[in-house]
């Protein structure tokens, strides 16, 4: 059994005296990365020490494997929040989300993190409102942070506020609003694309979810399209996701077409009402993989119906 199995000292690779270029865990290695969270609690001294290193990739690299940790990482508290005031805005953000996902016992960092709701930078007001919110919800301050973060003119903002949505499972009205608001008129197609994932997961009424990802069919954007299709496989009312995506069937982007039809198999004996259409596509569509793929939505349906 060598040290690591014994959960005893980390070994002299993390020795932070070795020349920066061999550093294992600047350059992240993901197998370091794994074999320091697997090693648990007794990393956290070596990482906390990290912490104080000049490098900022360093820091931030040492903070996502603190995150990793989890609650393993209680310790390095401390000297997390000290990063919640480093210079560089990534390092903070990262700071901000370590401290939620070590949990309860980061509860004491809650002055620290309300002070960095006023951060000059987007992604770390909408990272700490998202961490006070997992800490100690509810909060008005944070939840308005969040909501701003939703029209902030930087797209990985906007993203961070919809990962926070889904994260915390948010359902407010004026969520709702923010998200069926992207989803649709956000100039970037992964927030759209994300701003409807958001509003499948979360509980929803089928009504609102069908509505919103039926009228991205008609979006600009391919990818929009067939996420909303794909999304439309997941939503547990048949009776109203079944119509939507016969309708998608005659999209004008053949993967949408194949998307659509996948997600009716994935509707099974719910989507019998959808076999006529399924037919048709396997007759008359002009995409091969568009034929293919409605020939097994169609066997999946009457396999399920003749149970």
């Amino acid at each position: 059994m060598n040290d690591l199995q014994k959960g005893g000292q980390l070994p002299n690779v993390l020795n932070s005296d070795l020349p920066r270029w061999m550093h294992p865990v600047l350059d992240l290695d993901l197998r370091v990365g794994y074999a320091l969270v697997k090693i648990g609690e007794p990393a956290v001294p070596t990482l906390t020490e990290l912490l104080k290193d000049p490098d900022q990739d360093l820091r931030y690299r040492t903070l996502v494997i603190l995150e990793n940790l989890g609650p393993c990482a209680k310790t390095a508290v401390p000297a997390v929040l000290k990063c919640l005031e480093d210079k560089d805005p990534d390092v903070r953000s990262m700071a901000a989300r370590t401290l939620g996902h070590i949990g309860r016992d980061a509860r004491v960092s809650l002055p620290a993190l309300r002070k960095a709701l006023r951060d000059p930078s987007g992604k770390v007001r909408v990272e700490a409102a998202h961490t006070v919110l997992r800490l100690k919800p509810p909060s008005d301050e944070a939840m308005a942070v969040l909501l701003e973060g939703m029209r902030d003119r930087e797209t990985e903002v906007r993203l961070l506020a919809i990962y926070a949505f889904r994260s915390l499972r948010l359902t407010e009205k004026r969520v709702v609003a923010a998200l069926l608001t992207a989803s649709k008129d956000d100039e970037d197609e992964l927030v759209r694309c994300n701003a409807l994932k958001c509003l499948v997961e979360v509980d929803l009424p089928p009504t609102v979810v069908v509505a919103a990802l039926e009228a991205r069919f008609m979006d600009e954007s391919e990818e929009v399209r067939a996420t909303a299709a794909s999304l439309l496989g997941k939503v547990k009312d048949s009776k109203l996701a079944v119509p939507a995506l016969v309708g998608a069937l005659q999209n004008s982007s053949a993967r949408v077409r194949a998307t659509a039809a996948a997600a009716l198999g994935r509707h099974g004996k719910a989507a019998v009402s959808a076999l006529p259409a399924l037919l048709q596509a396997m007759q008359d569509d002009p995409d091969d993989g568009v034929r293919d793929t409605a020939a097994r939505a169609s066997a999946r349906i009457r396999e399920e119906q003749g149970k």
